[in-house]
């Protein structure tokens, strides 16, 4: 069997071989800070403050106003799955990062003080004393001493015969959601030397496991909630089946009621259980059209859900008959694409809206505010006191949005194209954009709030990149690689070449006589000295998949949709060499540059980096 370690090992050295860089060569970019995490996974409720695990890693968040929570303050952790609350302590299951332990003495000021990298992938935790118990993924679980938590110890292991998702502790015994594996019963009287007691299957994926009396309730994905008899661990019988209104992802027990998180358009359920072998639902509540309640929490007569593509939801239980929202902390669905204009950043998404970013200070990073009038985005651009975006609706749309100030965007026009309205770039009085399947457009923005068509040329296909230097503009387009159009007469646009890719042209960037194309499994570096005839002058192959690139001065910052960002010297573009390199937790789409620092869109969030 091959570990992952293994793996990433192979991987490494495959790329080293392919770029002939040897690994003290490649250094890591630096950390800065980041913005609009998305991807809550998990939380817990202390006093006045919620401890959120997203994607990026741990937020605070302020609950002194439950209407709209805020946030306090946030540690990235390049990971988050589970999260306990110990004494001062916030643990944190933090995926392919292990353990990672976080003093929360001031909820203003939270550092990292352990951490505990692990074989598999932490997912859930549960703390008891000096010790803490994880599910790592298909590693299965982990029993660390962190009497010290600046130096956690592993004391005991076993492994389980899925992957190992979430916890249940109750005095010696731990109950394991086991994904595919269904239940697993393990006895932690010996710590150093854990055992197993009982376990049984269950119909699909065993997501989350909570115990009351002699039951244990399963969040079972596609089958629904799971209701198993434990009286006797060493035989665990199932008692019978809830089926949900979704995929059941979490649950929580609180006296003689579960409540269930389900995924994929279901809802948050209430279930009586007070009669194991006959549950029975007292109330479905829809938080969103999407629904997708990933885990939950009950305190007092307030339930805290976590939506993986909305955020914090805090939902009024009083009254049973009729819950009612009290309060949603905001995140966004996706980030796609970012830009930088002076000292602010703009990005767009799905459903994340236009949120405004002061980053003069990039290792603290300001959101002014957020223009909400929008659904499907995928590019920002902007010019003065105006943003345009490209954004989905009935039809393609390029919106013109008022952002004289900043703390309060406006909309200010709307013009519809026929395609998919997909790349913008602005210069002079005009603007270019790629419309998927219909082609190119010159738009005229002498009067941003009623731009027109000035002139168009037809491309079929999907264009996702596109750069404009002087009289000429470049398309990267999916289906026949780079094209270069003649842009000097607004009304005419005329294509000068193109030039086929051997992958899928995503985007491209232009700095003097070198058009850089991400082209999916490489760099391009295409000689544009003579517009008419354009060549490959150099490429840079990658494992993964290049689909952005900005360049400055003699590198290109390229991201890789299965890696993260990479800094490429391209200096000599017959022979690029990646110089730097940083992983992102999400996917990344696009990166933008101010100054010395890059700015990664990467679909979890808004990522700075040095």
């Amino acid at each position: 069997m091959y570990s992952k370690r293994n793996v990433v090992f192979f991987f490494v050295f495959l790329f080293v071989a392919c770029t002939g860089l040897t690994t003290s060569q490649i250094s890591q970019m630096e950390y800065v800070s980041s913005a609009l995490w998305s991807r809550a996974h998990d939380i817990e409720v202390r006093e006045n403050n919620a401890y959120c695990v997203f994607g990026n890693g741990l937020a605070i968040l302020d609950l002194t106003n439950l209407r709209r929570p805020s946030l306090v303050s946030q540690v990235y952790l390049g990971g988050g799955s589970g999260i306990e609350i110990s004494s001062k302590f916030a643990f944190v299951a933090a995926e392919k990062n292990g353990l990672q332990i976080i003093d929360i003495f001031n909820p203003q000021k939270p550092y990292l003080i352990g951490s505990l990298d692990t074989p598999g992938e932490a997912m859930d935790l549960v703390v008891s004393g000096n010790k803490v118990y994880l599910a790592d993924g298909s590693s299965g679980i982990k029993i660390i001493d962190a009497g010290d938590p600046n130096n956690p110890k592993v004391i005991g292991s076993l492994a389980t015969h899925g992957t190992a998702m979430s916890l249940f502790h109750v005095d010696s015994t731990l109950y394991v959601a086991d994904g595919e594996a269904g239940l697993q019963i393990i006895d932690v009287s010996d710590p150093s030397s854990p055992k197993l007691s009982g376990t049984i299957d269950t119909p699909d994926t065993a997501e989350e496991v909570a115990v009351r009396g002699g039951y244990a309730f399963i969040a079972d994905g596609a089958s629904g909630m799971q209701v198993i008899d434990i009286s006797d661990i060493s035989s665990p019988k199932q008692i019978t089946t809830f089926e949900t209104s979704g995929y059941s992802k979490g649950i929580y027990i609180q006296e003689n009621l579960a409540y269930v998180g389900n995924l994929y358009d279901g809802c948050m359920q209430i279930i009586d259980i007070s009669d194991p072998s006959n549950p029975n639902e007292v109330y479905k509540h829809r938080h969103t059209i999407y629904n997708e309640a990933y885990d939950l929490i009950v305190k007092e007569n307030y339930v805290y859900l976590v939506d993986y593509f909305a955020g914090v939801f805090i939902i009024d239980k009083s009254n049973l008959e009729r819950l009612r929202q009290r309060g949603y902390y905001s995140t966004p669905l996706s980030l796609v694409s970012v830009s930088v204009d002076g000292d602010r950043a703009f990005s767009v998404g799905q459903l994340s809206g236009l949120p405004i970013i002061n980053i003069s200070d990039p290792s603290n990073p300001v959101l002014e505010g957020r223009f909400r009038g929008l659904r499907f985005s995928n590019d920002v651009q902007t010019r003065g006191n105006y943003a345009f975006v490209t954004d989905r609706q009935l039809k393609g749309v390029l919106f013109s949005i008022d952002i004289s100030d900043p703390t309060k965007p406006e909309r200010a026009g709307m013009l519809e194209t026929e395609g998919v309205a997909r790349a913008v770039v602005l210069q002079d009085n005009f603007a270019y954009l790629t419309d998927d399947r219909f082609g190119f457009h010159i738009i005229d923005l002498s009067d941003p709030e009623n731009a027109i068509i000035t002139g168009s040329l037809e491309i079929t296909g999907y264009s996702n990149g596109l750069a404009v230097d002087g009289s000429y503009a470049y398309v990267a387009n999916s289906e026949t690689g780079l094209k270069i159009i003649d842009i000097s007469n607004s009304e005419e646009p005329r294509l000068v070449s193109e030039l086929p890719t051997k992958d899928n042209a995503y985007n491209v960037a232009v700095m003097g006589n070198y058009a850089f194309v991400a082209d999916g499994s490489s760099l391009l570096a295409v000689d544009i000295s003579d517009k008419s005839s354009p060549k490959i002058a150099g490429s840079l192959e990658t494992e993964g998949f290049f689909n952005s690139v900005a360049v400055n001065e003699n590198f290109a910052y390229v991201t890789d949709e299965n890696f993260g960002l990479k800094k490429i010297d391209i200096g000599d573009p017959a022979n690029m060499k990646v110089v730097a390199e940083f992983k992102t937790t999400g996917e990344p789409s696009d990166v933008a540059l101010y100054g010395d620092y890059a700015l990664v869109a990467d679909g979890f969030s808004l990522v700075i980096v040095k």
